[in-house]
């Protein structure tokens, strides 16, 4: 493997992310709070499908990505795996499609306000759910050819078109119903070329090999996908259960706030995330040789080189919070938001602090407690959720999450330490965390005096600078020193 490789794709992943969330930044300031209603009813039709999104897989898009090593040795590649996966992924679709039609009027009375907003436009679930499901696995397969940056793009595409259609539908040129459709077109769209593409490139990928279905892996795969289905869907009820419960205890607008808050708190997590997509098929690879020392060498440096990125933008963000607040249209609305948004940014550092524990135990022979520790996850953060929501609102929704993720990182951390003897946590892992906090303290307690921009500017430029003369300084990170020193060769060339 190559470390160029891993620089390259997580530069293209982070910059075309970080250019989807400056767009995004900029609707959740100055659009989205205009009508935090419909931002509500998007945010649930979108995470609600995400919800749905690891029952209907059947664990199969984890075993693409734990066993393409096994079946990517031979020079044409003409396996027929990929129609093994896609087997899974239909027979998941049709069981959903029967189930959602049984269902829906209980979970319309029972789950979701039936008089509300949100229950009105329940039925564009079924489509959204299955098209969020054919995108994730060509997602994933486009993350096994290490080609990250193309669902990336075409994801963030999607950051430029919602605030444009956002806007119609407020100005009554789409009605709210035609405002969904406009999405389910755009991802219908983006699958099929991210197909197409992949086809294009790798017809050996896509052809059609009955003998996969005889090969003797078979058990052990559909073993691997049943405990994949368990823990995939015990890991997104962790992580998205929120907005769910939510619209259910509350309403669309505050919905709305916390999905606002999610998604500015998810802007600090994007250079964590780009390391993280990397790496996943690497980790793979390793896991299936049993090599530990490379796997310790990835594991050691995802936790610095994920924590630093994280913690930089997550201090700028909290010091920026009260002023952000006060620019965006109806900012009475938003009281309580800094307060979520702050715990959400601890639940985001926590995560990184621990760098890709996930996968490293996952893609061990050891994959069978990570799905016990996402079960106990989930119903940790369902009963945080259910006893903080109705008194707290939305800021009791993100202490499940912090008590939840902060719980399960550590848990995870221990065992991984215990049976993997993998062990990333060492003096200058907590030289950051004490950096972090010493800077936090700091901007926190000055009073800058200036206008709602001119102090998000000073404030930003000010932290930026300390963190970067900390890296130097300290050699926090020599990967980001490595590359500060290339920029600047570059510039000065």
């Amino acid at each position: 493997m190559s470390h160029s490789v891993i620089r390259k794709q997580g530069f293209f992943f982070a910059l075309i992310s970080y250019f989807g969330v400056a767009i995004g930044i900029f609707s959740t300031l100055f659009i989205y709070p205009k009508n935090l209603e419909l931002y509500g009813l998007y945010g649930f039709l979108t995470n609600t499908a995400s919800l749905f999104t690891p029952f209907i897989t059947l664990g199969f898009g984890a075993v693409l990505i734990r066993y393409s090593p096994f079946f990517n040795q031979t020079r044409d590649q003409k396996s027929g795996f990929f129609y093994f996966i896609l087997g899974g992924y239909m027979l998941g679709m049709m069981i959903f499609v029967l189930l959602f039609l049984i269902i829906k009027p209980w979970y319309i009375s029972q789950v979701v306000d039936p008089t509300g907003a949100i229950a009105n436009y329940a039925i564009f679930l079924l489509p959204l759910t299955l098209l969020y499901v054919l995108f994730d696995l060509m997602g994933i397969c486009s993350v096994n050819k290490k080609q990250i940056a193309i669902p990336a793009l075409l994801q963030n595409l999607m950051k430029i078109i919602l605030p444009l259609i956002f806007i119609l539908c407020i100005k009554e040129y789409l009605t709210v119903s035609q405002f969904i459709l406009c999405i389910l077109v755009y991802y219908f769209g983006i699958t099929l070329f991210i197909f197409f593409k992949l086809r294009k490139e790798n017809p050996g990928f896509f052809s059609f090999n009955l003998e996969i279905f005889k090969t003797p892996l078979r058990r052990e795969m559909f073993n691997f996908a049943v405990f994949n289905i368990i823990g995939g869907v015990s890991a997104v009820l962790a992580l998205r259960i929120d907005t769910l419960m939510i619209s259910s205890f509350l309403n669309a607008e505050e919905t709305g706030k916390f999905v606002l808050a999610s998604f500015i708190c998810n802007a600090v997590y994007i250079p964590a995330l780009s390391l993280t997509e990397i790496l996943n098929p690497f980790i793979s690879e390793a896991s299936k040789a049993d090599d530990h020392s490379v796997l310790n060498q990835y594991y050691k440096k995802s936790v610095i080189n994920m924590l630093i990125p994280t913690l930089w933008l997550g201090v700028c963000l909290w010091a920026c919070m009260d002023d952000l607040t006060s620019i965006m249209p109806n900012p009475q609305k938003m009281q309580g938001i800094k307060y979520c948004v702050g715990l959400l940014l601890l639940a985001r550092v926590v995560d990184a602090s621990t760098g890709i524990n996930h996968h490293i135990f996952n893609y061990s022979k050891h994959y069978r407690l990570e799905t016990i520790l996402l079960i106990i996850l989930a119903t940790m953060n369902i009963g945080f959720n259910f006893f903080f929501i109705p008194t707290f609102g939305i800021l009791g929704a993100a202490m499940g999450t912090l008590i939840s993720v902060s719980i399960y990182n550590i848990s995870k951390s221990i065992m991984i330490i215990h049976f993997l003897k993998l062990n990333p946590f060492d003096l200058q892992w907590l030289k950051i965390i004490l950096f972090g906090l010493i800077i936090t303290i700091f901007v926190s307690v000055i009073d800058w005096h200036m206008s709602a921009y001119f102090s998000i500017l000073a404030k930003s430029i000010s932290i930026s600078i300390l963190f970067t003369w900390g890296i130097w300084q300290f050699n926090l990170s020599w990967e980001l020193r490595d590359f500060a020193h290339r920029i600047i060769a570059k510039f000065l060339s």
